[in-house]
C-alpha cells in the first residue's frame, strides 16, 4: 500500500498596486452621485418655487434625463468593454461639470430639459462601477 502525501504551496500575498486607483474610483462615484443623481432632490423645491416651474415638469426633466441615461448605457458599456474606462469617465465627468454649471443659469424649462439630458449621458459615463 502506498501513502500519497499531498503538500500545498502557500502563496504570499502581493500588495494591491491597484489600491489608489480603488480609492480614487469611489471618491469620483462618490462625487458624482452626490452632485448629479442626489442634488436633484435638494434643488428641485426651491427651484420650483423661484422659477415658477410645476413639480410635473423639473421631475420629466429628470425622468427624461434618466430615460437617457439607460439608453445611453448600452453604448458607454462597450467603450468601457473595449478598455476605455478611464477616458469615457473623464469625458462624463467634463460633460456633467459643464451641465452643472448650465444648470445653475438655467431659466427656461427647456434648459432645464437640455441639461437633464446632457446629464442623462453624463450619469450613463459615470455612475458605474468599473472593474479594472
Amino acid at each position: 500500500m502506498k501513502l500519497t502525501l499531498l503538500m500545498t504551496t502557500r502563496t504570499t500575498a502581493k500588495p494591491n498596486n491597484g489600491t489608489f486607483a480603488t480609492y480614487a474610483l469611489a471618491a469620483a462615484q462618490l462625487v458624482s452621485w452626490g452632485s448629479i443623481y442626489y442634488a436633484f432632490s435638494l434643488f428641485v423645491v426651491p427651484m420650483e418655487s423661484t422659477m415658477g416651474w410645476s413639480r410635473t415638469a423639473t421631475n420629466a426633466a429628470l425622468s427624461v434625463g434618466l430615460l437617457v441615461s439607460g439608453l445611453a448605457a448600452y453604448p458607454v458599456g462597450t467603450w468601457i468593454d473595449h478598455g476605455h474606462g478611464r477616458r469615457v469617465m473623464v469625458c462624463g465627468s467634463v460633460l456633467a461639470a459643464a451641465m452643472l454649471t448650465l444648470w445653475s443659469l438655467a431659466d427656461s424649462i427647456v434648459t432645464l430639459f437640455v441639461v437633464w439630458i446632457n446629464l442623462g449621458v453624463a450619469m450613463a459615463a459615470t455612475l458605474y462601477v468599473w472593474p479594472g
